[in-house]
């Protein structure tokens, strides 16, 4: 019975010796870590206003870009007042079509001579972009310029469909 007392006594002060060891390591890591940011001040301090005033020179000296985006909803009925399957499924075929003859250098030329712009049709080919919106018969047209006129004239300019 003494020796299992003795025992339990011994346990406990090694359980407090190593929670006082545990104490002192955090405060020698605490201080571990000020004395690295007293170390490195101007690296933490300096070092985010060099990255933002890079940043900021490297934007500053870049073109802007404007862009203009429009939606096209291509909607064909036969007739009815409420459409059909097969009108949704005609939609949405003429909506393909209609994405790929927007692409062609006849409409790109017709776009050119209605906006008056000094690009050429490769030109034009390259700053629109023509995609069809997920499971609708909506085409969506974007156009990139650096000047904000010709981007916004590419989304006011009316394609008068097909002939």
């Amino acid at each position: 019975m003494l020796h299992y007392a003795l025992r339990q006594t011994l346990n406990q002060r090694w359980e407090n010796i190593c929670l006082e060891e545990e104490v002192l390591d955090i405060r020698v890591d605490i201080r571990r870590y000020i004395d690295i940011v007293f170390r490195w001040w101007w690296i933490i301090l300096f070092g985010p206003i060099i990255v933002a005033a890079a940043v900021y020179f490297y934007s500053v000296g870049q073109t802007p870009q404007y862009q203009a985006a429009t939606l096209v909803q291509v909607q064909q009925t036969q007739g009815s007042v409420s459409p059909t399957l097969g009108d949704v499924s005609l939609s949405r075929t003429l909506a393909s079509t209609y994405r790929q003859v927007i692409r062609t250098r006849p409409v790109l030329q017709a776009v050119i001579d209605e906006l008056d712009l000094s690009i050429s049709t490769g030109e034009l080919y390259e700053l629109i972009k023509v995609r069809l919106v997920a499971e609708t018969s909506l085409i969506s047209i974007s156009g990139i310029d650096q000047s904000a006129q010709q981007a916004a004239g590419r989304k006011t300019w009316r394609w008068p469909g097909p002939k």
